[in-house]
Formats: C-alpha cells, sequence, structure tokens
C-alpha cells in the first residue's frame, strides 16, 4: 500500500484513487491512529476541519472513503461500530 500526500493518491496492487483536500485529512487521522475506534468528536478535535464541519460531515466522508476504498482491495478496513465511532482496522 502506497500513500502520497502530494497528489493525495492511494495506489495498491495496481489499483491508485485519489481523494479530495477533506477526503485525504480524515485518512490521514484514521492511519496515524490505527486500530483504534475514534468517535466524530476525537476526529474533530484531532483536527479534521474543526469548525468548519460537524459529525453529520464526518459521517458523509467516511461513505466517501469507503467508495474509494473498497475497489482496492486494501489490507484494512473502514469500521464504523455505533456509540465507539470509526476505526481503520488493519489485517494482523
Amino acid at each position: 500500500m502506497r500513500l502520497s500526500g502530494e497528489d493525495r493518491t492511494l495506489a495498491f496492487k495496481g489499483g491508485e484513487t485519489s481523494f479530495t483536500r477533506q477526503e485525504w485529512d480524515l485518512l490521514s487521522i484514521l492511519v496515524d491512529h490505527p486500530n483504534r475506534y475514534l468517535t466524530t468528536q476525537e476526529i474533530l478535535r484531532l483536527g479534521w476541519h474543526a469548525g468548519a464541519y460537524g459529525p453529520e460531515e464526518v459521517r458523509i466522508y467516511i461513505r466517501r472513503l469507503r467508495r474509494k476504498m473498497e475497489p482496492l482491495d486494501l489490507p484494512c478496513e473502514l469500521l464504523a461500530r455505533h456509540g465507539h465511532g470509526y476505526c481503520l482496522k488493519f489485517a494482523a
């Protein structure tokens, strides 16, 4: 898996997708906290466009990330757990 911050792309097994600035920033927060559930409030406190976005936007952008990441068959999964938040879970 290759992350390129310069052009905000993610490549894996010959597939590649690009992300908007907001998507990339959210993905970066999740990558920095692997296998850990983060609530929407934690995501916002960690600097994901705090003040400009709220919990509903977090949900919307998580959906967008899933749609872009699923076709790449990555060794990780973007999980949501009610009451716990969102987690980028990597395979053991």
